[in-house]
């Protein structure tokens, strides 16, 4: 078990405060992570004609029968395409972490960490206007992998692809200069301090 320093950058709703505080402990692989938790649930659906609820297929099948489709209609198709690709790609992934690589930390039991000169990238990354974000500082024991992003495509692809994407990750290929690697962990991880709180 490796004891290292990291960040992590904690999202919570803005008007409230972060549910970590200085000094506490907290142990990651005892339940599924957020991340991986949403998709358990994930249920793509949305209400038509003020009644039924159809499926992204269902919707687009009807827009095309119009002839017509809204905005709220295409984020709708749109966002569940992306989610339906990023699910499709964390199974693989775990698939292949625990066939070949089951020395490697979960995706779906992770936090993720990152470098403190890749702060600015990733906040840049997860910024929304309806959350704050605190950058704390963390001591971590436990097992760590650190993998580039990149390969993290979640267009609606196939299994050789995704198969191919997560064996590059799982091998740390291309993170040797990278400002965009992440690092997964699972284990325990002690926040050290909260260096800011970025709105």
């Amino acid at each position: 078990m490796e004891k290292k320093e990291y960040y992590h950058i904690h999202r919570f709703k803005k008007n409230s405060s972060p549910i970590f505080q200085e000094g506490n402990s907290y142990i990651t692989f005892e339940d599924f992570n957020h991340f991986w938790a949403y998709f358990l649930n994930f249920n793509p659906y949305i209400t038509y004609d003020n009644i039924r609820k159809i499926s992204p297929s269902q919707y687009a099948h009807e827009c095309i029968e119009k002839k017509q489709i809204d905005e709220v209609g295409l984020k709708f198709i749109t966002d569940a395409l992306k989610e339906s690709g990023m699910y499709l790609r964390e199974l693989i992934f775990e698939q292949v972490r625990f066939r070949i690589f089951p020395h490697l930390p979960s995706r779906q039991y992770c936090i993720w960490l990152t470098e403190k000169e890749n702060i600015d990238f990733w906040y840049s990354k997860l910024k929304v206007e309806s959350f704050s974000f605190a950058v704390m500082k963390l001591e971590c024991e436990g097992i760590f992998h650190k993998g580039n992003q990149s390969f993290l495509d979640s267009d609606l692809s196939g299994y050789i692809y995704f198969s191919q994407n997560a064996h590059d990750y799982w091998c740390s290929t291309d993170i040797s200069t990278k400002n965009n690697n992440e690092i997964i962990f699972n284990g325990t991880a002690k926040i050290l301090k909260i260096e800011e709180i970025r709105m």
